[in-house]
């Protein structure tokens, strides 16, 4: 899964018998909420979004939807308003005596808002702000906390969202799995192909790597044997098998989940079979098997090359209907078209969330191109793209926002104008970014030391990452915006294939 790297998210998860937290990241987006009534109860438009974004994917995997409850959302939303207030990050616990203190844990925290927890769990992320669908889909990518999106238990759950922190409760009355659940589920297409969120305990610590092709999981209704001997395989469309970091075959347990660990990330467009043997806790064996089909296009087998010279036909125009359709700004026709789509497509950026559309007067998903970044900004994508490995085993050293991206430029010594050295030094990193300095940074990476911006921008022009023909026409003291930092990167891209 891309992800757009605007923001530091962290994600951690209570479960009974045990604790487990994941580190990922997502970009920052405006909310614009207003209210909607579900059951006579009134909620946020992003907690309702949250709630139905949830519920698509439940749905789509069999699972019976969850049932929103105002009590369950009021301790939600105070954890929530606990984050924001004073832990400026993801925890489960709170302090008594401080302001705003529910309870020590989210059972206690929903019972002084009037729900009594039988068997729960709470999920809770923090960054400057929230993106519900990516959130939740990170929340579904990890391994270890994908029951508390996907669990066939759960039946009941509490939303809440006070500016960048989202915690989701849920409750069973009975603890009882309703149904087995496997993911991705039987049928689906547009499966994700890939695992790289940074997740504790980390799933792939016992393989020595850092990312993996996506995890299969499968939950049975009934209860594990607990001595093992189940196995689970992956086959692609030809039947072949496909190489797994599960020694034997025999899948990764957890939470009353099996799940199988690709070494290498699936093929685009292919379509996958899961077969998988268990044995219950009584012993009896059974057998399942479903079939998925990931996102993209099947690569095709190169045409043999002819000995006759061939006139190359023109390319045709990019088809940009899904953007249009996906983002109420999106312009076919625009310059930056082609830049943005090709960024979207990587997860370099993503959209701000959804607006009131003056024109259509319905809630919009918008993606600013002219928006202005910031230097904060700027690295973050930059290092997400150059080098994106790093950036997600890079670990915050302190409470600021942005510690990764300045860890990271520290490191390459690249001339950022913000470090942690000081509070007027972070503040800088929240001024606009000007070309001049983007020109700057990007160029001492490249060239391994730190160069001045008159040089920067004579390497960008040579090097034609720039339609700029002269310095003056290269506009050094402009505000760099989305949709140029999107053609930057694309032309940085075919730099450094073309040296290949």
């Amino acid at each position: 899964m891309s992800k757009d790297l605007i923001r530091s998210l962290a994600i951690a998860a209570v479960f009974t018998g045990g604790f487990f937290a994941v580190d990922a990241v997502q970009e920052t987006h405006t909310a614009h909420a207003s209210s909607t009534q579900i059951d006579g109860y009134t909620y946020s438009a992003e907690v309702v979004e949250a709630f139905n974004e949830i519920n698509k994917h439940r749905k789509a995997t069999g699972l019976q939807p969850y049932k929103i409850d105002p009590f369950l959302s009021k301790s939600a939303e105070s954890h929530a308003k606990y984050l924001v207030t004073h832990v400026k990050g993801a925890s489960h616990e709170q302090t008594s005596g401080k302001s705003g203190y529910t309870g020590k844990n989210f059972t206690e925290r929903a019972k002084s808002a009037g729900y009594t927890i039988k068997f729960g769990s709470e999920a809770a992320s923090y960054g400057t702000s929230i993106n519900i669908k990516r959130d939740i889909a990170d929340f579904i990518e990890a391994i270890f906390h994908r029951d508390t999106i996907l669990s066939p238990i759960y039946e009941t759950v509490g939303i809440g969202i006070v500016g960048g922190a989202f915690v989701v409760v849920t409750d069973s009355s009975d603890g009882m799995r309703k149904s087995d659940v496997s993911y991705p589920y039987n049928g689906q297409t547009e499966a994700p192909t890939l695992f790289d969120v940074t997740e504790k305990p980390d799933p792939l610590q016992k393989y020595g790597v850092k990312t993996s092709g996506y995890m299969i999981s499968y939950t049975p209704k009934e209860n594990l044997g607990w001595l093992g001997g189940h196995t689970m395989t992956l086959k692609d469309s030809k039947g072949v098998s496909v190489p797994l970091w599960n020694k034997n075959n025999e899948p990764d347990e957890g939470l009353n989940t099996l799940y199988i660990v690709p070494k290498a990330e699936l093929k685009s467009g292919e379509k996958y079979t899961v077969n998988v043997t268990y044995t219950d806790i009584k012993d009896k064996v059974h057998s399942h098997s479903w079939s998925f089909t990931t996102a993209g296009k099947a690569s095709q087998t190169p045409p043999k090359e002819s000995s006759k010279p061939t006139t190359p036909s023109a390319p045709s125009n990019p088809d940009f209907k899904q953007y249009a359709s996906m983002y109420a700004d999106f312009n076919p026709n625009a310059w930056w078209a082609s830049d943005m789509a090709w960024a979207l497509d990587r997860g370099y950026l993503s959209g701000y969330g959804k607006e009131l559309n003056p024109k259509t007067k319905k809630y919009e998903e918008y993606l600013k191109p002219g928006n202005q970044l910031t230097e904060a900004h700027f690295l973050m994508i930059f290092f997400r793209y150059i080098s994106p490995d790093e950036y997600r085993a890079t670990k915050a050293t302190s409470n600021w926002a942005y510690s990764v991206p300045y860890q990271l430029a520290k490191k390459y010594n690249l001339p950022t104008l913000a470090n942690e050295s000081s509070t007027a030094k972070k503040n800088l990193a929240s001024q606009g970014i000007k070309r001049g300095k983007l020109a700057q940074l990007m160029v001492s990476k490249d060239l391994g030391k730190t160069v001045s911006e008159t040089d920067a921008i004579n390497y960008m022009i040579k090097n034609k990452l720039t339609s700029a023909k002269t310095i003056k026409d290269y506009n050094a003291t402009q505000i760099l915006t989305r949709a140029q930092v999107s053609a930057f990167l694309k032309n940085h891209k075919r730099l450094v294939e073309s040296q290949k």
